[in-house]
């Protein structure tokens, strides 16, 4: 569920430039449990060319605390 929450952001941020885009590269990395409540992902792009562009998702529990951390590439067609 953290990396579909986390694929969620990361979909949602690549494709709002207007512009189709494929993910073709994807990395999580689970740095704490997560507890009980509410998560949250938070998707930031890193740098973005002509064709490739990567975006860093950190996954937030209720509290604050990441709890993943994903980064992943995206292709505009």
């Amino acid at each position: 569920m953290i990396f579909a929450l986390a694929d969620i952001a990361f979909a949602t941020a690549c494709n709002s430039h207007g512009q189709t885009t494929i993910g073709i590269q994807a990395n999580i990395t689970y740095l704490a449990a997560a507890g009980d409540g509410p998560l949250e992902a938070r998707a930031r792009e890193i740098s973005r060319g002509r064709k490739l562009a990567t975006y860093e998702v950190r996954v937030l529990d209720s509290e604050e605390r990441q709890v993943a951390a994903f980064q992943a590439t995206a292709y505009s067609r």
